[in-house]
Formats: C-alpha cells, sequence, structure tokens
C-alpha cells in the first residue's frame, strides 16, 4: 500500500491524540467514581479499618493504600494531612511505583489488539512499588 497522503497526516494525528486523551480521562473518572461508590458504600471505610488493624498503620494511611491501589492521583492526595514519617513517605513511593488500577485499564487500552499481555506489567508494577517503598524506609531515616 502507498503511504498516506502528507496533508491528511495531522488531522489523523490529532484524532487519535484526542482519542488517547480522552481515554485516559474516562479511566481517570471511573476509578475517582469506583472510589467514591465504595467510600459512600462503606466498603473502604471497613477494608481500612481491618488493615489499620493486621497492618498496625494509621486508619488515614489504610485509606489512602486502598484509594491508591484504584487511582494514583487520588491516592496520593488521600496523604495530605498525615505526618511526614518514613512509612507514610514509603507508602507513597508504593502508590507511585504501583500507578492504580486505573493506569493498569490506561496500559491495556493503549495495547488492545496487539497481542501483547499484561500480565508480566501488571507484576512489574507490583514489584516496581514493593520496591519503592523499600529503598525509601532507609532514605526517609537518614533524611530525618
Amino acid at each position: 500500500p502507498c503511504p498516506a497522503p502528507a496533508a491528511g497526516m495531522l488531522p489523523r494525528s490529532v484524532a487519535a491524540g484526542l482519542r488517547s486523551i480522552l481515554s485516559v480521562c474516562a479511566y481517570v473518572v471511573f476509578a475517582a467514581a469506583a472510589v467514591d461508590t465504595l467510600e459512600a458504600a462503606g466498603v473502604f471505610g471497613l477494608l481500612a479499618s481491618e488493615l489499620s488493624l493486621h497492618a498496625g498503620l494509621e486508619l488515614s494511611a489504610c485509606r489512602a493504600l486502598l484509594t491508591g491501589f484504584l487511582e494514583l492521583g487520588s491516592g496520593v492526595g488521600a496523604l495530605r494531612g498525615l505526618a511526614p514519617t518514613a512509612g507514610n513517605l514509603a507508602l507513597c513511593a508504593f502508590i507511585i511505583g504501583w500507578g492504580g488500577v486505573s493506569v493498569h485499564l490506561q496500559t491495556a487500552a493503549a495495547v488492545e489488539g496487539t497481542g501483547m499481555r499484561l500480565h508480566r506489567h501488571t507484576l512489574g508494577r507490583l514489584l516496581c512499588g514493593l520496591i519503592s517503598a523499600a529503598l525509601c524506609l532507609p532514605l526517609a531515616a537518614l533524611l530525618a
């Protein structure tokens, strides 16, 4: 097949960029709505209480972890107001390294139709979160 005329490349590129932006935004809105729905239904409160009880973390940190599991920006935002302890900094590092389910869905949408499987990506992001948190703990202690 012959290459597409140069005149049509710009409109196609702009349209593809718009589809990508809308897809990313839609997943962020979906994750935010899921967080709000789970919060309103009391599910986050219950899960955060149980996690706090068993993990020994403060309740606010557990809420931030649950929120960050679904959506990165909201999870980091949920850390606002917490003491800047080594544990809370490590929690922030984990949330950023993990990226949130929203980011994983965005990635799945971006590679759709390529045949690429995402289980390694998901495992890699989990490891990235865990390694980030593990490295943050001693570094935060050095800075304190």
